[in-house]
């Protein structure tokens, strides 16, 4: 499927801290499927990693509202809390 190609590319360019064509990769398997929890994470988590914890919670929300079970995300989205309430 496309939207899994564009996150598959999108965490090969997050493991090469490329980070700005990796949340392109993650926007576009979005976009192709809005319902693909692990894409929001994926983004979201760029976004905690660059400081935009408003964004990253935004995205961590969306993948938590697909799959609540999605147990990174809760964690990953109550760091940013944390971290957004501290700066």
């Amino acid at each position: 499927e496309i939207a899994d190609a564009y996150n598959n590319r999108g965490l090969a360019r997050y493991r090469q801290v490329d980070f700005a064509e990796a949340i392109d990769d993650f926007t576009q398997a979005i976009k192709f499927s809005p319902h693909l929890a692990a894409a929001y994470y994926n983004r979201g988590l760029i976004h905690y990693r660059l400081g935009r914890f408003s964004t990253a919670i935004e995205d961590m929300d969306r993948a938590l509202s697909l799959q609540p079970s999605f147990e990174s995300a809760k964690l990953c989205k109550q760091q940013a809390l944390r971290d957004l309430t501290m700066s």
